[in-house]
């Protein structure tokens, strides 16, 4: 009867312990099937820190709203476009302000870069500054202008990073006939001039125009209608500034210079001279 007692309590014990096992095993299987995106507890989850709350504002204070915390998130949308720079765009691929710096650039680029070498053909008028002389009496005459009316040939170069002029003109004065008693006698009254020179200058580019002071070194060369006299020949250097308009391939110019002669003999005569130019921009 004893023996029989303590078979039943094993056998209960033993039930008891594969019970437990199986319930185990159960929960165990549960859990690996779970997804992994199941919430946590709440029990568990570590509350954010967003520090001591700031009392409530008084009644009728403009309220703004507290900065808030992200934690290891990414902030919302409305903050990340509030602080990228609002740029404007325009109908095209650029903004207003790259479509104008654009057409700034162009325009820049078809008068500066685009056509540096000018060719020109000029007209213009010249006067001698001190064509005087001395007659056989002493006193002083006025002799014939070689200078006046004036035709020239003109044509440089300019860099396009530094702006720095390189030129050649030349010019033919027809001169005057100043048949005087004592230019006569003297058979110096027929005179005209051919002006040579090389010009070094520096442009000054303005919407729609170029200012160009220019410093001239050259040869001057007076041409005397007598049998007595030769033609005479002197070094020449000046100044003067050149006012262009470009339009497309064409421009009009005007050149101001004034030249001095080396030398005693009347082709020292010194000169100022303003002539209007037209030419081609290649």
């Amino acid at each position: 009867m004893e023996r029989t007692a303590r078979r039943r309590s094993v056998i209960a014990c033993v039930g008891a312990l594969l019970l437990g096992a199986s319930v185990a095993s159960a929960q165990e299987e549960a859990r690996d099937d779970a997804p992994d995106s199941a919430p946590m507890p709440a029990s568990q989850v570590a509350p954010l820190s967003v520090g001591p709350v700031p009392p409530p504002p008084p009644a009728g204070a403009a309220t703004v709203a507290a900065p808030r915390a992200y934690g290891t998130d990414s902030p919302p949308a409305e903050v990340v476009n509030a602080a990228r720079p609002k740029v404007k765009v325009s109908e095209g691929p650029y903004s207003d302000d790259e479509e104008a710096e654009r057409a700034r650039y162009r325009e820049w680029r078809v008068h500066r870069f685009d056509r540096p070498l000018t060719i020109g053909l000029s007209a213009g008028y010249g006067v001698a500054l001190d064509n005087t002389a001395k007659d056989s009496a002493g006193n002083t005459v006025t002799l014939a202008n070689p200078y006046q009316l004036g035709f020239g040939l003109q044509f440089g170069f300019t860099t396009p990073r530094y702006n720095i002029y390189f030129g050649f003109a030349g010019s033919y004065y027809l001169g005057e006939d100043k048949p005087s008693a004592e230019a006569i006698q003297r058979d110096l009254h027929a005179f005209s001039v051919v002006r040579t020179t090389l010009d070094l200058g520096y442009e000054f580019m303005l919407p729609r125009l170029r200012i160009r002071p220019f410093a001239s070194l050259g040869l001057s060369t007076l041409l005397i209608d007598s049998e007595r006299y030769r033609d005479q020949y002197n070094a020449a250097f000046g100044f003067g500034m050149f006012f262009m308009i470009p339009m497309g391939p064409l421009y009009i110019g005007a050149d101001l210079r004034m030249d001095f002669v080396s030398g005693r003999s009347h082709a020292a005569a010194n000169t100022m001279g303003l002539a209007g130019v037209l030419g081609l921009r290649l």
